[in-house]
């Protein structure tokens, strides 16, 4: 039984810690050492923890973290400890609860508590990874805790999407050469004007993936149409608006 396998379980009872009793009687959930030869030993905390253990009624998220304390050989502070039970209480998943014990070593739990009450959980966390990739300083609390946050984090994304693009941008110019070197040619031979349309061939590989991303479509993000472009084997060209050249219109390739 229980009592058998616990005999100290009437002194847990008495201490007041009603929920590792229950944890006792149900033989499950609280890790706990029959042979140690006190009730810390048994708990596989500190003995120290044992008051702060009593005032919560033996509640098993504190004790797995005054066990995990006493296994790593720690002593964790009372901020710590609310931290590490903030954790606990709340379902995280393994990325977000890193990220959480990241936030908390720029800031103190209660502001953090505090400021997730008022916003969307996610779109928090989102923001906060995307400023953390681009290197900025998270002790500025500016940058921590933005007033407007759907307004930063829709910032963030785009400025993200726009490296992660240029990036792009210069691997496809350095992989294609060919097709701004062919410009001059092909405008002379494709270039169409008349009172409202214009049709131009591709400047460079960059316009391409430009193009491509404005529009939705594949020819800007497809090795094929730039190798063909490149070789010769078709070409791809531009429609605009003459009064709006430099916004894409609609995309064209042609071959023979």
């Amino acid at each position: 039984s229980a009592f058998a396998r616990y005999p100290d379980m009437e002194l847990v009872e008495k201490a007041g810690m009603r929920h590792l009793t229950y944890a006792l009687l149900r033989q499950g959930g609280a890790n706990i050492n029959p042979k140690g030869k006190t009730i810390h030993d048994r708990l596989r905390i500190y003995k120290e923890r044992l008051p702060w253990l009593r005032e919560k009624e033996g509640d098993l998220n504190y004790l797995k973290i005054f066990q995990e304390e006493r296994k790593l050989g720690e002593h964790y502070d009372r901020e710590k400890v609310e931290q590490k039970l903030f954790l606990e209480k709340t379902y995280w998943n393994r990325e977000e609860r890193e990220l959480i014990e990241k936030i908390l070593g720029f800031t103190t739990l209660k502001k953090l508590v505090r400021y997730m009450e008022g916003h969307r959980r996610n779109e928090y966390l989102d923001y906060i990874r995307l400023r953390m990739n681009a290197g900025y300083d998270l002790h500025n609390e500016i940058y921590l805790y933005p007033r407007d946050l759907h307004r930063q984090h829709q910032e963030m994304v785009r400025m993200v999407e726009k490296s992660r693009n240029d990036k792009y941008k210069k691997e496809m110019l350095e992989k294609w050469p060919k097709i701004a070197l062919k410009y001059n040619k092909l405008d002379s031979k494709f270039r169409y004007e008349d009172g409202d349309y214009i049709i131009r061939p591709a400047a460079d590989a960059a316009e391409i993936v430009e193009e491509g991303r404005i529009l939705h479509h594949c020819v800007g993000s497809s090795n094929t149409y730039f190798s063909r472009h490149s070789k010769g084997e078709s070409f791809i060209l531009f429609l605009r608006e003459k009064e709006n050249p430099d916004i894409p219109l609609a995309t064209v390739e042609i071959s023979g």
